[in-house]
């Protein structure tokens, strides 16, 4: 609404495609990429329509979530396999975590087989389950798996790119850029270098200053940026 005769996006964070998704559903032409290599091996799965095979019922013990963390080139896993571990099965999504509290992980595992012996959609057994028990039938990866199974020919693959690349490329006059980058003093994802918060606005500027429109996370800005939310 903010710019309606703007019709191009730039997403290149596009991590967990929300931003990417809407913008393409609104018939926007989307340039998404991110430069986590397993994070866009998953989206290009998933938006391929290829499915998730056996991992969209499998359970993930905290051993395998931990070497897709700290050796995901020795799992002997496929690239966007390693990013579903890594995103579905960490706490917060920040792909360092495992998922589930040791504490109540062996009780999420049991609900986990419960539901699927059901034989029902997972959403519904989960109602049912909680229905007929009373009892906490939360299972955030179930829930993530649903969303990325939801995502099926929701847009164009991204791309495994630096955001740097990104906006030489594509900012222009009239481009909506929406920056969504690590925030400012957080930890890096695994295998991946700390992020230059200071560079990232300053390469923001840039492309402002080329006409594009300019939209970034964060919770503070430098002098000369304007709050909208």
């Amino acid at each position: 609404h903010r710019h309606p005769d703007a019709r191009t996006l730039i997403d290149p964070f596009c991590g967990g495609w929300a931003v990417s998704h809407a913008f393409t559903l609104a018939g926007w032409d989307v340039h998404a990429s991110d430069a986590d290599p397993y994070v866009v091996a998953l989206l290009g799965r998933v938006l391929s329509g290829d499915g998730l095979g056996e991992w969209a019922t499998r359970w993930v013990e905290r051993g395998l979530f931990e070497e897709c963390v700290k050796r995901p080139g020795l799992t002997g896993l496929a690239d966007w396999e390693v990013g579903l571990v890594r995103v579905v099965w960490s706490f917060g999504i920040d792909q360092r975590r495992y998922l589930y509290g040791r504490h109540i992980a062996g009780e999420k595992r049991d609900l986990h087989d419960r539901v699927l012996a059901t034989g029902r959609h997972p959403r519904r057994a989960r109602a049912h389950l909680r229905r007929a028990s009373g009892q906490d039938t939360r299972l955030q990866h179930m829930v993530s798996l649903e969303r990325l199974a939801g995502l099926a020919h929701a847009g164009a693959p991204p791309a495994v790119a630096d955001y740097r690349d990104a906006l030489t490329r594509h900012a222009a006059p009239g481009t909506v850029i929406y920056l969504d980058p690590p925030y400012a003093d957080t930890k890096p994802y695994p295998g991946m270098p700390a992020f230059d918060a200071p560079a990232m606005w300053e390469h923001a500027a840039r492309a402002a200053d080329a006409g594009a429109h300019v939209y970034v996370s964060e919770y503070a800005a430098p002098a000369g940026w304007r709050p909208i939310l």
